[in-house]
Order: C-alpha cells, then sequence, then structure tokens
C-alpha cells in the first residue's frame, strides 16, 4: 500500500498532489520513500538551469534568467571572462591610435572654429579702426591709429565727436562679439556629443565581437540573447564611467572589478552532470534553507548587497523534481511550513528576509524576480502530527 500510494501520487501530473508518509521512526520510511522516488526520478529528462542576472533597469530587480541543463555553467563562465577582461579591452580600444586621431581631429576642429570666428570679427571690427584684442580678464575692443592701439590719453584728446562715434563702434562690436561668445558652449556641447558618439561607437566595435561570440553559443535561447543585447547596450551608455571609475570601486574576490560584476550571471541552479530529476532530502527545513537567502557583506560600515548575494533553498534544488522533509522539523521553524504552503500554491518561489515577513515592510534593498515552481512534496510525519 505505502509503495502503491508513493507511485500514484508521483505520477500525479498536476500541481497541488504532494504526499505525506505517516509512520514511526525507525519504519524505513524514509528508506523506502526516496528509494521508490530516485528509481522514478532516473527517468525523468533533468529540469532547467536557474539564474539571477542584473536588471539594467533597476537594479533593486533582479531578474531570473531559465536556461537547459547544464548550459547555465557555460554562460556563467563566458560573462565571467567577459566582465574580467572588459577593463582592458577599453582601455586597448581608447589607447589605440585610430581613436586618439579621431578624438584630437574633433577637438582640433572646436578650436579652429572658435578661433575663426573670433579672426572674422577682429578683421571687421579693424575695417572701422576698432582691434580686437585678448587680455588676462577677456577680450576688448579699443580704437588704433597707424596698426597701434590708441592711449588712452590720445583718445581724450581727440574730438567729442570721435570719441562718440568710436564708443559706439565699440558697443556695436562688443555687442557682436557676446552673440559669438554665446555660441561657444553650443559647439562645444555639440563636440561633446560628437566625442560620446565616437567613444560608444569604438566601444561597440572592441565589445560587440566578443558579445557576438557568446550570442552564437546560445543562439536558440531568445531570453539569453535579450540579456547579452541588454549588456553591450550598457557597456556601451555607461563604461567610460565605469572604466574611469574602477580603481576608486576597487575589485571583488573573483578578481572582477566592481562596476563590471552587473555583467555576471548568479548561476543559482546549476544541472551540469545531471541525468535525471532531483531527488532533495532537507535534513533542516528552516525558511532561508527552503526558500533561499540574500547575503550582505560590510563595506565602509554599511551592509550592501547585489544580484551575485542571492542563494538558492532546497526548494530550488528540488524544482522539476522531489522534496523531502521532516514535519516535526519543518513546523519547529518559524515562517517555514506558512512559507512552504504559500509556494506551493502559487507555484512560484519568492525570496524574501524573515523580518519582511515578520514586519510586513520591505527590510532588504533587493527585489528579486519570482522563480516559477514545480515540485513535489513528500512530508514524513507521525500519524498524530
Amino acid at each position: 500500500r505505502a509503495r502503491d500510494a508513493i507511485e500514484f501520487a508521483a505520477n500525479m501530473g498536476r500541481p497541488g498532489y504532494n504526499t505525506a508518509v505517516v509512520g514511526e521512526p525507525g519504519s524505513g520510511r524514509h528508506f523506502l520513500a526516496r528509494r521508490l522516488l530516485e528509481k522514478r526520478a532516473a527517468t525523468e529528462a533533468p529540469p532547467d538551469d536557474w539564474c539571477y542576472v542584473n536588471n539594467f533597469e533597476d537594479s533593486t530587480r533582479p531578474r531570473v534568467l531559465r536556461l537547459p541543463a547544464g548550459r547555465g555553467a557555460g554562460l556563467k563562465a563566458d560573462m565571467h571572462r567577459f566582465a574580467a577582461e572588459l577593463g582592458s579591452t577599453m582601455s586597448s580600444a581608447f589607447e589605440a591610435e585610430e581613436y586618439r586621431r579621431h578624438i584630437e581631429q574633433i577637438q582640433n576642429e572646436l578650436k579652429a572654429r572658435e578661433e575663426t570666428a573670433l579672426r572674422e570679427l577682429g578683421a571687421s571690427s579693424l575695417k572701422e579702426g576698432i582691434a580686437l584684442i585678448s587680455t588676462a580678464q577677456g577680450f576688448v575692443f579699443t580704437a588704433v591709429k597707424n596698426s597701434e592701439p590708441l592711449a588712452p590719453e590720445e583718445f581724450q584728446k581727440l574730438p567729442e565727436e570721435d570719441q562718440r562715434a568710436i564708443s559706439e563702434k565699440i558697443e556695436k562690436f562688443g555687442t557682436t562679439l557676446q552673440e559669438v561668445l554665446r555660441q561657444f558652449p553650443v559647439w562645444r556641447r555639440e563636440t561633446q556629443n560628437r566625442l560620446r558618439d565616437v567613444m560608444r561607437n569604438t566601444l561597440g566595435l572592441a565589445v560587440g565581437h566578443i558579445i557576438d561570440e557568446i550570442k552564437e553559443k546560445f543562439r536558440d535561447l531568445p531570453e539569453v540573447i535579450a540579456f547579452l543585447d541588454q549588456v553591450l547596450s550598457d557597456v556601451i551608455d555607461s563604461g567610460p564611467q565605469a572604466r574611469d571609475g574602477k580603481e576608486e570601486e576597487g575589485s571583488t574576490i573573483s578578481g572582477v572589478p566592481a562596476p563590471f560584476q552587473k555583467y555576471e550571471i548568479n548561476l543559482l541552479v546549476d544541472r551540469d552532470g545531471q541525468k535525471c530529476a532531483p531527488v532533495v532530502y532537507e535534513d533542516n527545513p528552516s525558511y532561508q534553507n527552503l526558500i533561499g537567502r540574500i547575503d550582505q557583506v560590510g563595506h565602509f560600515g554599511l551592509l550592501v548587497t547585489n544580484f551575485t548575494m542571492i542563494r538558492a533553498g532546497s526548494l530550488h534544488r528540488a524544482n522539476g523534481g522531489y522534496l523531502l522533509v521532516d514535519g516535526e522539523k519543518l513546523l519547529a521553524q518559524p515562517f517555514a511550513y506558512d512559507s512552504l504552503k504559500r509556494a506551493l500554491k502559487s507555484s512560484t518561489i519568492r525570496i524574501e528576509s524573515p523580518g519582511q515577513l515578520l514586519a510586513g515592510i520591505s527590510t532588504s534593498p533587493l527585489e528579486p524576480d519570482t522563480m516559477p515552481l514545480h515540485v513535489k512534496v513528500v512530508l514524513f510525519c507521525g500519524r498524530q502530527l
């Protein structure tokens, strides 16, 4: 009867059909249930790999990424290598002779444009006997006589009519100068935009072929391709700033500069090498051991975290297979039983902090995407429980 009941429950292909194994300690119930489930699991294909990746639109809400069994490890390795080498790739691109020559050309064009505008204004004013002179305080206009600036005492000796005419010309050209100088910030913004476009194009060429190589391995997975496109777009948009700030930010233990850590993969569940569905026994079914947790580390006196610190629980590892739990241990843990029921009822795993459950408000800076759940739970308990 026990064997038939377990096989009947395992054969139910819909959510909500789980199993309670009732018996006294020492009756062999764990061994029997596990042996039967492992025999059945051996006929089932291994479930998918699960990853968390950075959400480039909102870093506090990491996205979940699903890959066929065994493919996650390859993506993790590729993105780790990409992030670790990104700094040197960017430096090489920005130190290339062609890039430097292009930048210098754009800067020289701005300088020539400003100098031409001032030179043309100076030539125009000089035809009317007014010279444009550059001083430490800026540009000024002054009357000239015999190609030499007119001294103040000489200006005072001129007839009043001539003084008034010279003053009117200086005022007129002064107004024109102000109009020319107001154009300088506009031209400089245009130049900055051109420089930014050159940087973006350079980064696109330098990093794009690396992304294309990774895409080639995962061209059958649209979600991975979309993530890689977002990575490339973010590198192009924020790469120069991240490269400039990498020394201040420091590096992670893995050797990836902190600004580039957001391009890595948090492989939460790795099925690489597995040949069948998982059968997981959770000996200590605490809330965090079941649902997972978000770790934090100290940084300059503050606790910080990111998507790479999300840790899997036994529900994640058993997803697509079978989870075995002792009822007495489960009920002894705060929040564990209610959280397990909530996950089974919603068919999703939501990682929350225990403080969030207790206070009813978010106490974690991260709100990871929920993960779809498909699992059969086997609960071991005595008859009274």
